[in-house]
């Protein structure tokens, strides 16, 4: 059996890509139809309330009001950006990358085209691509902190943490307030079991103090390091602020079956794992194994059948059902 990582959302409302937090996005939007209502033939206005819907995540009506100001000026470079974000959160890459060649063909110097561009080659597993845009934005500002994060992740998924490590810490050389930065260094580290992690983790804490992602990379070094008392203080924080997170319930039920032997406590948490989302085929799985160990063949069978019925070549849970039917 294995710990499953898988890092949450942070619970604070940050303003995205647009500029725009989600939180102040309804008030922003009530004053930018007011202006649009007076002023209806400025495209910087219909482009500035696609930005606005594009933090509301109503991607519909961005790309009518884009169309809108594309339709009145497709000259600005700007108008590009927001339709490449667009295009991008709608799925669909090659859409985005036709707006930003096109906002580089309007300012070739536009460094967020080219920082885009590389997160865009970057999703695509196109490494050299990434590499090409991130070089020629670092040529021209060596101070880039994006620049070298995006690098970090390339050398990241190439496999060679040296070099991602030595990315991510220029970036926080260039930014001290980097927070995803300091989140991939603390992820790599714990990789390696080395105590900097919790380093690394506490200062994305202190940038962010309720992000649960943080929480979460911060306790999963306690369990991958054996501390299981901190872990479990740290998974029962996280579930103080966010009760229905399926990983820190799948890892508490974990630590409990595998390290403390303490079934009861571990099928508690399966099961609440299991109700946050019942396609949790680990969940299942996991709990059956605890149902076998306790003797309950009929509960562990049911479980080990639901984890196939949901990912049906997983072969712990047939090996399961094979050792059952024995």
């Amino acid at each position: 059996m294995l710990c499953f990582f898988a890092c949450t959302t942070s619970t604070e409302k940050k303003p995205d890509a647009t500029g725009v937090s989600t939180s102040n996005a309804d008030s922003a939007l009530t004053a930018m139809d007011q202006q649009i209502a007076a002023n209806p033939k400025d495209p910087l206005l219909f482009h500035k309330r696609a930005k606005i819907y594009l933090a509301k995540k109503d991607l519909a009506a961005a790309f009518t009001d884009m169309k809108t100001a594309l339709d009145m000026d497709s000259t600005k470079s700007e108008f590009f950006l927001t339709l490449a974000d667009l295009y991008l959160i709608a799925g669909k890459s090659g859409n985005s990358k036709a707006a930003l060649d096109k906002c580089l063909s309007l300012d070739p110097a536009n460094v967020s085209a080219k920082l885009k561009l590389a997160e865009l080659y970057l999703l695509v597993r196109k490494y050299d691509q990434s590499m090409h845009y991130l070089d020629e934005v670092l040529r021209a500002d060596v101070h880039n902190a994006k620049a070298y994060f995006i690098k970090g992740m390339c050398f990241k998924e190439l496999g060679d943490t040296s070099k991602a490590v030595s990315s991510f810490r220029t970036a926080i050389d260039q930014n001290a307030d980097y927070y995803d930065a300091f989140m991939q260094l603390g992820i790599i580290m714990t990789s390696k079991h080395n105590l900097v992690a919790l380093q690394y983790f506490n200062s994305a804490l202190a940038l962010h103090p309720q992000s649960v992602e943080a929480l979460y990379g911060r306790t999963l070094f306690f369990q991958e390091t054996g501390n299981f008392n901190k872990a479990i203080e740290g998974y029962t924080m996280i579930l103080s602020v966010d009760p229905k997170n399926k990983y820190a319930h799948f890892n508490l039920g974990f630590i409990h079956q595998e390290y403390l032997k303490v079934y009861d406590e571990a099928l508690k948490h399966y099961t609440r794992a299991i109700a946050a989302d019942s396609s949790y085929y680990e969940a299942w799985f996991n709990r059956g194994l605890c149902f076998e160990t306790l003797g309950d063949i009929k509960a562990a069978s049911a479980d080990f059948n639901k984890a196939l019925s949901i990912k049906p070549d997983y072969a712990p849970a047939k090996d399961g059902i094979g050792r059952l039917e024995k």
